[in-house]
């Protein structure tokens, strides 16, 4: 499952990405910490999960999705 992950708090990010990379189901294809950067790599990758905070500095996670 590709995994695509937005946060603004980089411990949290990096917890989570290291967390998912563990795990041979999982494969985690990127990450960015605004709806704009998010916005910006999804339209160039298939992913199968994407993971948001909801209060992201730019916007909401619920606009990325």
């Amino acid at each position: 499952m590709k995994i695509f992950l937005t946060d603004d708090h980089a411990i949290l990010l990096g917890g989570l990405i290291k967390i998912l990379s563990v795990e041979d189901d999982f494969e985690v294809v990127g990450s960015a910490g605004t709806v704009k950067d998010s916005f910006d790599s999804l339209t160039q990758k298939h992913v199968d999960l994407l993971i948001t905070d909801y209060n992201l500095p730019d916007d909401d996670g619920l606009t990325l999705v």
